[in-house]
This record gives structure tokens, sequence and C-alpha cells, in this order.
């Protein structure tokens, strides 16, 4: 069975006035996995990541997607996974797993000052962590496995 792509009505429009969000409704029977997404105005459907993904920080919402390709702009930076990582005072803070380039020695100061120029301060990570990628856990279709990332994230943040 395909996944179903619902539509919020157009009262309830994207930032830019000019594109509707998909998503599922409250009362729809659609999974929690279900996909974001926009109708942009020439009818093109822009994927945003899916629902169970979104990081609900300080009662907000961030779509990881979004912040992960702000950080991909970033001249060092090869990958870049974000997840939402629990916190007691914000329910989840924004986090990053990034792979460098080789050779690149990049201070995590500055990619966090990368982000601030180009996001709004609450999708700003809150905590980076550097990997190489061969290390990082996959599913059986080689996707880089989000959970796993979330619980090595919480361990360290334990500590």
């Amino acid at each position: 069975m395909s996944p179903r792509i619902l539509f919020i009505p157009a009262s309830r429009p994207c930032a830019d006035q000019r594109s509707k969000w998909i998503r599922p409704s409250r009362r729809s029977s659609a999974p929690r996995a279900a996909p974001l997404g926009t109708i942009e105005a020439d009818g093109r459907i822009r994927f945003c990541g899916r629902l169970k993904e979104l990081i609900k920080t300080g009662g907000v919402n961030v779509a990881p997607l979004g912040v992960e390709q702000i950080l991909l702009q970033h001249p060092d930076i090869v990958q870049a996974y974000v997840v939402g990582v629990p916190d007691r005072s914000k329910g989840e803070i924004v986090a990053a797993v990034i792979e460098l380039r080789a050779g690149a020695a990049t201070d995590p100061a500055a990619i966090v000052a990368f982000c601030r120029e180009q996001l709004a301060s609450y999708k700003v990570p809150a905590r980076l962590a550097f990997r190489a990628a061969a290390p990082l856990a996959r599913t059986p279709t080689g996707k880089i496995h989000k959970p796993s990332l979330v619980e090595q994230l919480a361990a360290n943040s334990a500590r």
C-alpha cells in the first residue's frame, strides 16, 4: 500500500503563502510516518520530511530536512543527519551528526555561526557530533538509522 498524502486546507498555507502544507489530518488513519511536503505554485510537490521525524523543541516543530539542507551548504560538510534528542526543559533539542570533508578542520562554533546566519534560532543545532560515514548504523536498505543516532547522542549527553 502506498503512503497517503492528505492536504491541509488552503486556509493554512506555508510560510511563503504560495504553497500549502501536505500533512495527514488528525482524523485520518494515516500512519505517524506520513510524508510532509508542500505543493508549490506551479503544482509540483516538494518533500519536506516525515511526520514522525519532526522535532518538537520548546513547543515549536522543526523539520530535520530543512536543517540538513542548510548544513550541507557549509563547504566543509559532506553529510549531515539531524535528529531530536530528549531534553528535560524543551522536550527535545535539535542535534546534528556531521561528516566532514577529508582534511577539513572546522570548529563547531563556526558551524553553529553558519547556521545562525540562515536559520531561526530554535532550528540551530544545540548539539553537534562529528562522525565518519562508515561506523553509522544503517537500515537493511542502506539508509542511516536515525533512532540509533538519537540513542547514541542521548547516551553521550547522560555522561
